[in-house]
């Protein structure tokens, strides 16, 4: 309704009109009559000069976000000139909507709200419902669901992943003194084999390479060439800055990234030729479903032959393989490398204070020390 609103030139004039008298015909006697519509209310008053502020901040090209927002604010004022109380809503999906809104504004990673939101569908798809009073939950469920996903052969960290999501559901309900207690999201038990990402070797790397097709070739040389987590390449852009005369991945200089060092600028390996402008299309659930199934067809099942199980590989495993190249084979120091793949490298209680003087902003030095990861094979 705003929306059209804002599209016709007498705004609000259909909802709340002056005091007139109009013409109208009597159905039963078929001859005209007059109806009188009273003037408005002070609040009434107020209300179409809050209104006729509204109409001036937006207009018929205003995008989606901005309606929202007059929207709402409009809303809680109307509320409060009628002295009515805004419905705070106790379901589930009403709560995680609040989270959600307020983690962004917060500034959480799109990682962390899309965490959340994954917890409550996790809950929901075992009740087989779309909705769930808040106070209607508890633990014994949980542990029911959180046992059978377990038999299943669901990893502990998806689930503890699930509860860490619902849990700031929980929290947020809590602060409302909607519930009351301790949470049923809370104080189980989940066994999580710590496992780490298994290194590719560079000639396992050059035949996933020859083998993949479209933005997934690039994004494994792209991955192979700067040990960059595969999220922030897909959203990183190719850029030559006006002090350095060489392409490099902007990464994370608009989005919020894992950790600090995760907002960086790193020059394209000397292997890659990307212009100016290049950024990746695809999604990162797309990627991951692609490398994987490209893994599964090159080599099946790839074993660890010291304990005999099947090693962990993913995307991630690119990002293993260039840092133990860098800091086992050249030996460069871990903050040096932290610096162009943006992992934090070693905690001052372990290294001394020496590293937190360390600074590597210079692109030549950060060039070089990208050029001494290994790519020996065409890119065509």
């Amino acid at each position: 309704m705003r929306r059209l609103d804002a599209q016709v030139d007498d705004h609000y004039a259909a909802w709340l009109p002056e005091a007139v008298e109009y013409s109208t015909i009597n159905p039963a006697r078929r001859r005209y009559s007059s109806l009188y519509i009273p003037a408005p209310s002070p609040n009434m008053i107020k209300l179409r000069q809050l209104l006729a502020q509204g109409s001036s901040i937006i207009d018929g090209r205003a995008g989606a976000k901005k309606f929202q927002y007059v929207v709402e604010r409009e809303q809680a004022a109307a509320m409060a000139l009628f002295g009515a109380k805004p419905v705070t809503g106790t379901s589930l999906q009403h709560l995680t909507k609040l989270v959600l809104k307020e983690s962004a504004i917060h500034g959480k990673s799109k990682k962390t709200i899309s965490k959340i939101k994954r917890g409550v569908d996790w809950y929901l798809e075992h009740i087989i419902q779309d909705d769930i009073e808040i106070t209607l939950i508890d633990y014994d469920q949980v542990r029911e669901f959180i046992n059978a996903d377990l038999i299943a052969g669901v990893a502990g960290s998806t689930l503890k992943g699930h509860l860490y999501g619902l849990r700031q559901i929980w929290n947020r309900a809590k602060q409302s003194r909607i519930v009351s207690g301790e949470s049923p999201f809370h104080e189980h038990t989940i066994r999580v084999e710590s496992k780490s990402y298994s290194p590719y070797t560079y000639h396992e790397i050059y035949e996933l390479y020859n083998n993949a097709k479209g933005e997934l070739k690039t994004l494994i040389h792209a991955a192979a060439t700067t040990g960059a987590r595969a999220d922030e390449l897909l959203t990183a852009e190719v850029k030559t800055p006006s002090t350095f005369n060489h392409p490099c991945w902007f990464i994370k200089l608009k989005q919020k990234g894992k950790t600090k060092q995760s907002t960086r600028v790193v020059p394209v390996h000397h292997s890659m030729d990307l212009s100016d402008g290049f950024q990746f299309k695809m999604k990162y659930k797309t990627a991951q479903t692609q490398m994987k199934e490209l893994q599964e067809n090159v080599f099946g099942t790839l074993m660890d032959e010291l304990t005999e199980e099947p090693r962990k590989l993913t995307l991630h495993s690119l990002r293993s393989t260039v840092i133990t190249e860098l800091v086992v084979k050249h030996r460069i120091n871990e903050k040096v490398v932290g610096g162009i793949t943006g992992h934090i490298g070693g905690g001052s209680s372990r290294v001394g204070s020496l590293r937190g003087y360390i600074h590597t902003d210079d692109l030549n030095e950060k060039k070089s020390i990208v050029d001494l990861i290994p790519w020996a094979i065409s890119s065509a």
